[in-house]
């Protein structure tokens, strides 16, 4: 609550007699909305950082299962509605339990899956087992010379944010939406048993879009920053379209949802 007094002492006074007060409010809105954004940037930026370091450890798992596993592996298929044909991207990283737990404060994936698809399903084999880890799934489309639609999801199960392991013990697995925002949501379980001989875990995209008001200003300040500020430029204006034209002049957000949480 105190991070919006600011706001509402602001507004108070705005509307003691000047009729002013819907034009205040809206600029804390924006204000907070900016603040959510840079933290939800700040932490998608970690989390690529980190994945990228993870996956050199690890072994690439593949549709059929790999041969130290082929008669002992759970089918991973992942489901997801997607009409409009978004480019989809996957990534799961996992550690056997057992490994895990002797050391927690590092996490160690001897697993990994990454890869980019616009299907409605994709599949992966794992050998079966007791594991810690993340799944995530972002999609991206981008409309040339007009705007891009971005969204992301992740399941943690048994690790936090940090990847380091989570002390809460989950009755059930849980979901929210990160730093206030209705477009960003994450789940969280306790370490997961894949012992079934196919586990299904389904998705879908929403129907509405949220308009992201610090992505746009960043894209934008960004490409006009450098064609117009950034030293002398002979076409200032074909360089600006060169940056914007491929990804859009503004940004706005998808919601990817998790349906079966607790029944897969």
């Amino acid at each position: 609550m105190h991070p919006q007094t600011p706001c509402q002492s602001l507004t108070s006074r705005w509307d003691s007699g000047s009729g002013n007060f819907g034009k205040s409010s809206s600029l804390c809105e924006i204000n907070q909305n900016k603040s959510n954004m840079r933290k939800i940037i700040i932490i998608y930026f970690l989390i690529f950082i980190n994945v990228n370091c993870l996956s050199r450890t690890a072994t690439l798992l593949k549709e059929t299962p790999l041969k130290t596993f082929e008669n002992n592996f759970s089918k991973i298929r992942i489901k997801i509605q997607n009409p409009e044909k978004h480019k989809l991207n996957i990534q799961f990283y996992i550690q056997d339990k057992e490994s895990f737990e002797k050391n927690d404060s590092e996490f160690l994936p001897i697993y990994y899956f990454d890869e980019s698809f616009k299907n409605d399903e994709i599949s992966f084999s794992i050998p079966k087992g007791s594991y810690y880890g993340f799944l995530q799934i972002t999609s991206k489309k981008n409309f040339p010379l007009y705007k891009s639609i971005s969204g992301s999801n992740i399941l943690y199960f048994g690790l936090n944010k940090d990847l380091k392991r989570n002390k809460i013990d989950y009755k059930i697995c849980e979901k929210r939406m990160m730093n206030g925002s209705r477009f960003y949501e994450i789940s969280n379980c306790n370490f997961i048993n894949f012992e079934k001989e196919e586990i299904s875990i389904n998705y879908s995209l929403g129907n509405q879009l949220e308009f992201n008001l610090a992505d746009s200003i960043l894209k934008t300040w960004f490409s006009f920053s450098y064609a117009f500020l950034h030293g002398p430029q002979q076409y200032p204006y074909a360089l600006f379209l060169i940056i914007n034209v491929p990804f859009g002049f503004y940004s706005e957000n998808l919601l990817i949802s998790l349906d079966n949480l607790n029944n897969f």
